[in-house]
């Protein structure tokens, strides 16, 4: 009993110190993915752009980001990733959950080829206005009496106007992918103003690329036991 107490007392400050080294390491973290570009001397439209993606966070930016027309396929992006969250099948790279927003994979792409999907952006905007509601329950005859004042019309009419928001835009997204394969696009996308503008407003405009800090788990987890 005694050699249990005198254990436990010589192990919890141990405890308190990798309670402590974890903290430090979230807020080393944490810092590193909120840190921006110097905006001293950047144009108003660069300072705004630097506000609303510090309000996305880069984690949501990076995993907005597509390939244009201009990707070969060869890789660099997946050897770049620290964190081993992409894969590249048909020229198109894809990534997964474990993708932390560094945008080492876009500063190392040869073709610059990750940028946003502006038309994807733009036309789930202008989806934001129209009348899903109405058409859902035209289109399969509910019998659905609106009703303005009625809080169960409302509840449904939000639900159905979700639903048919969250389909039109997947469906709007396919369309755009397929007709981004057609020479036309392809052309369209790759004249210069059309590249500037998209070089505007990358997130690497504001967000500079992070390195993946490397914790001491196996020290932690050696003393945590």
């Amino acid at each position: 009993m005694k050699n249990f107490e005198s254990l436990y007392i010589a192990k919890a400050p141990v405890r308190k110190i990798l309670l402590f080294m974890k903290f430090s390491q979230r807020l080393q973290q944490y810092a590193l993915e909120s840190q921006t570009r110097s905006m001293k001397g950047a144009s108003a439209f660069t300072k705004i752009l630097s506000v609303l993606y510090r309000l996305l966070g880069r984690k949501i930016l990076a995993k907005s980001l597509v390939c244009s027309n201009c990707c070969d396929g060869c890789g660099r992006c997946v050897q770049a990733c620290p964190h081993k969250a992409l894969a590249v099948s048909h020229n198109n790279v894809h990534r997964s959950k474990k993708c932390r927003g560094c945008f080492l994979c876009v500063y190392s792409c040869p073709k610059r080829a990750f940028e946003m999907p502006v038309v994807s952006l733009v036309g789930a905007c202008l989806l934001l206005f129209l009348p899903f509601d109405t058409w859902i329950i035209k289109l399969f005859n509910l019998g659905i009496v609106p009703d303005r004042l009625s809080i169960k019309y409302q509840f449904i009419a939000l639900f159905l106007w979700g639903a048919g928001y969250v389909i039109s835009v997947f469906v709007f997204e396919k369309i755009v992918y397929l007709l981004n394969m057609l020479p036309i696009c392809k052309r369209m996308g790759a004249t210069p103003w059309i590249r500037r503008m998209r070089d505007k407003i990358n997130p690497t405009v504001i967000f500079p690329p992070i390195v993946k800090i490397q914790a001491r788990t196996r020290e932690i987890n050696k003393w945590d036991q």
